[in-house]
């Protein structure tokens, strides 16, 4: 084999590598993103949300290898914005950096009363359970939610979050040039 054929096949091998490694590189970074994020809900983070959250966080893995980089992604429902930004006058007491202002609303009234059900809160302010449901509904609505950023504090963290992603696939790029 002449020396072109060669260069030529250690070049094609490092576009296959490097595109597969980096798609490697990509999924075990973000799925350790994912693994900070519910381990951040679950230890520096009061919110009471934990449960539903937890099993709802994920990865989107839909993207192919040549755009794993750019779409991989750790996944949360669509709600849980309110409970990273919080909403109303509440809301935007977030230090957190790139707050996003929600406003207030007024939730609906079943999920309250279905909550409170299933944790058998008893009301020791008001007479009964309808009672507190409806003076939650009404403090959110009028005051907002406190905000419970989970998703930030990971996402901004040099070691944990969008920084490590870039390192691993630098490090891909790395060896695979190191091959070459």
């Amino acid at each position: 084999m002449s020396d072109f054929s060669d260069m030529a096949d250690r070049i094609s091998d490092f576009r296959d590598n490097w595109r597969f490694g980096t798609t490697d590189a990509t999924i075990e970074a973000v799925e350790k993103m994912k693994a900070e994020v519910k381990l951040t809900l679950r230890t520096k983070n009061d919110s009471v949300a934990r449960g539903h959250l937890l099993n709802a966080i994920d990865t989107d893995r839909s993207a192919g290898p040549a755009d794993a980089l750019l779409m991989a992604s750790v996944t949360a429902p669509p709600w849980s914005v309110y409970l990273e930004y919080g909403t109303g006058s509440r809301g935007s007491d977030d230090p957190e950096r790139n707050h996003v202002q929600y406003p207030a609303s007024y939730p609906p009234l079943e999920p309250i009363a279905r909550w409170i059900q299933a944790k058998n809160v008893q009301p020791q302010v008001v007479d009964s359970r309808e009672s507190l449901a409806y003076a939650i509904q009404q403090t959110l609505g009028e005051n907002g939610q406190i905000p419970r950023p989970f998703m930030r504090p990971v996402w901004f963290s040099g070691l944990k979050g969008w920084r490590n992603v870039v390192e691993e696939n630098h490090n891909v790029l790395k060896q695979e040039l190191a091959r070459l």
